[in-house]
């Protein structure tokens, strides 16, 4: 498996006082709704018109001065713009109106392996092994995206928590975790 994107039910781990809903998340992603109603924080974008990402609560996307409509179609959709919220039983629940974010993303950098290169063995069985893990068919973990790279293997996930990076780590050595939504320093 090369990049692999892999949308798996909403959910998270850890959710008890001090966990992932106490802190503030940052973003930048444009959004789109199918339906005009559920709205979405897109990460990727799928050959069905629709996205993967997180879902996003709180956002009237009709409210939004640069949402763009499709002729026939109740679909919406921005540009990019900063989101900021509580990660909160698998959604991002603002706390703050969406702002412009002009054309920048908040897309992590993940493997910048040399082009033609090959990575090991290791690190595809591992990602092999990653994408029948349980905690991501239950909604336990939002996994974005895995990347074997060299010797490790990179995972984007929704929330990179310290109990959802020790759940990881603890469970595949030698995966890199990396959160998509950021967490907002002093709050």
């Amino acid at each position: 498996m090369g990049l692999g994107l892999v949308a798996a039910s909403l959910g998270l781990l850890g959710a008890g006082a001090g966990g992932p809903g106490s802190t503030r998340y940052e973003l930048v992603a444009p959004l789109l709704s199918a339906d005009g109603k559920t709205v979405y924080a897109c990460f990727s974008y799928d050959l069905m018109g629709g996205c993967a990402g997180v879902r996003v609560r709180g956002a009237d996307i009709r409210q939004i001065p640069t949402v763009q409509g499709y002729a026939g179609s109740p679909a919406l959709e921005t540009p990019p713009v900063r989101l900021v919220g509580r990660w909160e039983q698998g959604a991002l629940t603002l706390t703050e109106l969406p702002e412009p974010a002009g054309a920048r993303t908040s897309l992590p950098d993940l493997c910048t392996q040399p082009i033609g290169s090959q990575p090991s063995a290791g690190a595809a069985a591992l990602q092999d092994r990653l994408v029948v893990d349980p905690a991501f068919d239950n909604g336990k973990i939002l996994f974005l995206e895995s990347l074997p790279c060299e010797q490790r293997l990179e995972l984007l996930v929704a929330v990179a928590d310290p109990e959802t990076v020790s759940y990881l780590e603890s469970r595949y050595p030698g995966v890199v975790v990396t959160g998509w939504l950021q967490p907002i320093s002093g709050w």
